[in-house]
C-alpha cells in the first residue's frame, strides 16, 4: 500500500507543478498552494518512507546532465512530465551532492520546477555557475537558446528531490478561441490578431508568468478603414498579479478585424 501511495503522490505533483508552470489562467497563490500541498504530501516531514531492497539502481535516477525539451501545447508538456519528464534523486545522490547541468535542446521559454524533501529553495546558475535566481516552486525564464548551460542546485540536507525541466514555444502566432499562447515580452508593442465573424463576446485572461519582471499592459483594438481605433482602456498589471479584475476582461465586439495590443518587460 505504501509502495502505491509513493507513486501516486509523485505523478499527483508532476501534474500540479506541471499546471502552476504552464497556465497563465490559475492564480499564482492558488497554484503555489497546490504545490506546496503535493510537496508535503509526497515528502513528509514526520515519515520515512521505506525503499524495497535494489541490487541496481535505474540509470534514470541521479541523472547530473538533463536536456530540457521544447514543446508547443500545454498538453503535450504534461505528457512529458508524466512519462517520463521528472527527474528522481535519492539518498544515494545526496551522500555526495553535485550541481546538475541543464541543457535546453531548443530555444524558447524555460519552465522548471525544483523541490526537495525539506522545503528550502534550489537555486539556478548561468553557464559560469554564477547564481541567476533562488527558485520558487514554479519558475518560468522567459528566453533560453538551444545549447546553452544551466546549473541546478538542490537545497541543502535534502534526502530525496524532483526536478521537471522543459522549454515551451513563446511566440504566439495568433489568437483563436480557447488557445493557450505564450509571449515573450519585448519592451514594446507586440499584436496579436483576431477576427469575428459576427457580432459576439471575446474574452482574454493576460497573465504575467515571471514574478522578476515589470509592469505588463494590453488593450483592444479594432480595424476601421485601415486604422486601428482603440476600443475601451489600457489595463496594467504588475508581475503575478491576482486581481481577475486586472488580468481578465471581456468584450462585446461587432463583426470585423482586431488585435490585442500587448506591452510587456523583456522577462
Amino acid at each position: 500500500m505504501k509502495k502505491k501511495k509513493s507513486r501516486s503522490f509523485r505523478i499527483l505533483m508532476a501534474a500540479v507543478i506541471s499546471a502552476a508552470m504552464l497556465c497563465p489562467q490559475v492564480k499564482v497563490s492558488a497554484a503555489d498552494g497546490l504545490v506546496s500541498k503535493a510537496a508535503t504530501s509526497y515528502f513528509p516531514s514526520k515519515t520515512v518512507m521505506k525503499k524495497t531492497a535494489r541490487k541496481t539502481e535505474p540509470e534514470e535516477w541521479n541523472q547530473k546532465e538533463i536536456k530540457a525539451y521544447k514543446f508547443g501545447t500545454l498538453e503535450d508538456a504534461l505528457y512529458y512530465a508524466l512519462t517520463g519528464g521528472i527527474k528522481y534523486y535519492d539518498q544515494n545522490y545526496f551522500k555526495n551532492p553535485d550541481l546538475i547541468k541543464l541543457t535546453p535542446v531548443e530555444s524558447g521559454a524555460l519552465g522548471l520546477a525544483v523541490v526537495g524533501d525539506n522545503k528550502q529553495e534550489a537555486i539556478l546558475y548561468d553557464s559560469n555557475k554564477k547564481m541567476i535566481k533562488k527558485l520558487p516552486l514554479s519558475y518560468v525564464k522567459a528566453q533560453v537558446n538551444a545549447g546553452e548551460t544551466y546549473y541546478i542546485e538542490f537545497p541543502k540536507n535534502c534526502k530525496e528531490g524532483l526536478i521537471t525541466a522543459y522549454v515551451l514555444q513563446n511566440e504566439c502566432g495568433g489568437l483563436a478561441k480557447n488557445d493557450l499562447n505564450m509571449q515573450k515580452g519585448e519592451e514594446k508593442e507586440t499584436y496579436h490578431t483576431f477576427k469575428m465573424t459576427k457580432r459576439g463576446f471575446a474574452g482574454f485572461v493576460v497573465a504575467s508568468m515571471v514574478e522578476d519582471g515589470g509592469n505588463t499592459s494590453y488593450k483592444v483594438q479594432k480595424n476601421e478603414k485601415g486604422k486601428w481605433i482603440t476600443i475601451g482602456r489600457t489595463k496594467s498589471f504588475k508581475p503575478t498579479n491576482e486581481d481577475e479584475t486586472q488580468i481578465a476582461v471581456g468584450y462585446g465586439l461587432s463583426k470585423g478585424n482586431y488585435r490585442l495590443v500587448l506591452k510587456a518587460p523583456k522577462e
